[in-house]
């Protein structure tokens, strides 16, 4: 389909009536938006387009389209798998990667509030871990962008690292073994959480927290 075929379609599907009957008769399509959103999107690799201005859908686009994945989500990943080297695409990195995503940032994590700034307990111990568990720079650095309140780049790399402690901290609660959060050795050189790692304890163990006291009958 060309740009002006995608407008037309656009223009006749239920999406638009929607829209138009929510915002009254005076509504009209923005047609230069539109035809400025496909070139963003042919930019970004979702889209591209034959020698006849005609637009297919990517193995990226197409992805993004049968998951019903935020756009933004697809473009922050596929932006910094570009610049990971081939040997770090590991599974850690990829459950750091899924952090960026605009789905991840609206599962909340506690944190200290006035612990945000790159210097502070929160961040330096979080990061410190996931650089020590081998994850990229790049990746590090991109928890830091398209941030949408203070502390976000906080959460995104405590979420990470309770995905990366979740599977031994089952595996150490079903045999009566040592919390491998609280007795973590090396946090950023022999630091510890800020919070004793209790919220990512809970987070990793699936919001349970062992140490509270039973519901009574």
């Amino acid at each position: 389909m060309t740009a002006a075929q995608i407008v037309e379609f656009l223009e006749a599907s239920f999406g638009a009536f929607q829209q138009a009957r929510g915002a009254g008769p005076a509504w009209r399509w923005d047609r230069g938006h539109l035809e400025r959103n496909l070139e963003a999107l042919t930019s970004a690799g979702l889209l591209e387009a034959d020698g006849e201005e005609r637009y297919g859908l990517t193995s990226l686009g197409a992805l993004c389209g049968e998951t019903g994945t935020e756009v933004v989500s697809v473009l922050r990943v596929a932006s910094c798998l570009r610049n990971v080297p081939a040997g770090q695409v590991t599974d850690p990195e990829l459950l750091a990667l899924a952090q960026l995503t605009e789905e991840a940032d609206g599962v909340r994590m506690p944190f200290n509030k006035k612990s945000v700034k790159s210097h502070h307990a929160e961040p330096v111990a979080w990061f410190g871990e996931l650089a020590n568990q081998g994850i990229s720079r790049v990746t590090l650095s991109a928890f830091r962008f398209a941030l949408t309140e203070p502390g976000q780049d906080v959460m995104r790399a405590k979420r990470t690292v309770a995905c990366l402690l979740c599977p031994r901290i089952r595996h150490a609660a079903d045999r009566g073994g040592p919390d491998p959060v609280q007795r973590r050795e090396g946090w950023d050189c022999g630091t510890r959480p800020p919070d004793d790692g209790q919220d990512v304890r809970r987070a990793a163990d699936g919001g349970k927290d062992r140490d509270a006291d039973p519901p009574r009958s």
